[in-house]
């Protein structure tokens, strides 16, 4: 009898362990979502880049950018994208990408090197999600030349 009081116990307390850690887990994913409002990038490469906004919308894979606020050159590495914008024009994903982003909605970058590779800046582990109130930056930057070491990084979350 000894055996089996003792066995249930360790069961009961094994399975405690599990569901905190569990619940741990899930608190560990949330904080890993972050609400924005707006993203920066910074071009430090040697090249020119074009950034655009990406996110999935009524089973389109939007790809969307302001006039005026996409590409860098060598005078100016920055682009800051205001995502409250219901101006964004369409470089894929059809016509219902067109307009505003959708409040809700998971939103990365993406960017396009002039004679060089593409980069997404979507990361495992982090996600940014749009939303119109909430007043926070998602900023990322790359380096390095049109063929190397130019991944996209996240620089910071405000």
């Amino acid at each position: 009898m000894g055996f089996m009081n003792n066995w249930a116990g360790r069961s009961i307390a094994a399975l405690s362990a599990g569901l905190i850690a569990t619940a741990l887990m899930i608190e560990a994913g949330y904080a890993k979502d972050w609400l924005i409002n707006e993203m920066t990038y910074r071009n430090n490469g040697a090249y020119v880049a074009h950034f655009n906004v990406r996110y999935n919308h009524q089973g389109n894979r939007c790809s969307v950018y302001l006039d005026g606020q996409a590409y860098t050159s060598s005078t100016d590495p920055n682009v800051t994208v205001d995502l409250t914008s219901d101006k964004f024009e369409v470089h894929s994903g059809g016509s219902g990408c067109r307009g505003a982003i959708p409040d809700g909605a998971e939103v990365w970058g993406k960017v396009f090197i002039t004679e060089g590779e593409d980069k997404s800046c979507r990361k495992d582990g982090t996600r940014f999600i749009y939303i119109a109130d909430s007043n926070n930056t998602a900023s990322y930057r790359s380096g390095g030349t049109t063929l190397n070491n130019n991944r996209c990084k996240i620089s910071d979350k405000d």
